[in-house]
């Protein structure tokens, strides 16, 4: 089963770069929503209402998958300075505790989310 999962891992290791490569490219439309909207507020004294949330919706997609690949990669920030001096069934442990609050995290996030999107606007 172990050799399986790396062969998973191999395969989508390079596609998570690509795309994590790639959102650096669909951030333009971020910069030209702001850039729209400092340019028609300040500039023609006239505010566009659109552009605004937009930018914060994407803003948002990028966060989520930001944090998506980042968790993938395992790149999100750690004190791994006790891993240095724990033995190697210590640091499996931790290693254990880290996803199990990852996974309940995610967890909440889905419920509380799914909760929130389900309430009607006043």
């Amino acid at each position: 089963m172990q050799a399986f999962m790396k062969k998973i891992r191999d395969w989508h290791r390079p596609r998570g770069k690509s795309g994590a490569m790639g959102l650096r490219d669909r951030r333009d439309p971020d910069d030209s929503f702001i850039f729209a909207q400092v340019f028609f507020r300040y500039v023609l004294n006239s505010s566009l209402p659109w552009t605004e949330p937009a930018a914060v919706m994407i803003m948002g997609w990028f966060i989520f998958i930001g944090a998506a690949v980042g968790i993938r990669e395992g790149y999100h920030l750690s004190f791994d300075v006790l891993l240095y001096f724990l033995p190697d069934r210590a640091k499996l442990a931790l290693f254990t505790v880290s996803d199990v609050v990852v996974g309940l995290f995610g967890i909440g996030m889905v419920t509380f989310g799914l909760q929130l999107a389900e309430k009607k606007p006043p």
